[in-house]
């Protein structure tokens, strides 16, 4: 029985979601006899996990395309936080700019904010200049949290109430058996350290 014309869908979200499956669809397999590739090969082709996950999960993909939405349109906003928030998504994807800058902004990152990076600077470096402390305090500015964590959360005595945690920092290396002894894993580390520094030189 055709379907007539009120009952087809036009909305936004449902075409949205006919552009899914379309592009899910592997047309050119004959269902009859594969039909798990006919409904997902072009999605297993065209989603690949990146090299940070093991499988995908649908609801992710979709909160990921609805943050891509709102981080990409010009609507007007008033809070600051979804402007940074839209600034930063802008720089990050804006390659030609990446390349044509190079390293320059973190070298500059590293020297202004942070103090300098001995192994870069080598004797030009001067330790009399170096504060600790304010170093620390920039790098928690920018959520690197190595000496220790800050996070508000759910009360865990008052789901109605909110408390400040203080936890512990976060190293390169999770386990504290790798800052314990040298091993293999701690000089490879290092190594990783150095070449890392000497990429930037």
């Amino acid at each position: 029985m055709a379907l007539g014309n009120n009952d087809l869908c036009q909305s936004q979200f449902c075409i949205k979601a006919a552009n899914h499956l379309i592009n899910s669809i592997d047309q050119s397999v004959d269902p009859c006899d594969n039909f798990y590739q006919f409904t997902c090969g072009k999605w297993l082709k065209n989603n690949r996990t990146s090299e940070d996950e093991d499988k995908w999960k649908f609801p992710g993909i979709i909160l990921d395309e609805n943050i891509i939405d709102l981080l990409s349109t010009n609507e007007t906003v008033k809070l600051q936080s979804v402007m940074n928030a839209r600034i930063l998504y802008s720089s990050c994807i804006n390659e030609t700019n990446i390349e044509k800058e190079g390293i320059d902004p973190i070298l500059s990152l590293i020297n202004t904010q942070f103090g300098g990076w001995p192994i870069l600077q080598g004797s030009s470096w001067k330790s009399s200049t170096f504060n600790l402390t304010n170093l620390l305090l920039k790098l928690h500015q920018y959520n690197y949290n190595f000496s220790f964590s800050i996070s508000s959360e759910v009360d865990e005595k008052n789901s109605s109430a909110t408390t400040i945690f203080i936890g512990q920092g976060s190293l390169g290396l999770s386990q504290r058996q790798y800052y314990a002894k040298e091993t293999n894993i701690t000089i490879a580390y290092r190594q990783f350290m150095y070449s890392v520094a000497k990429a930037l030189t």
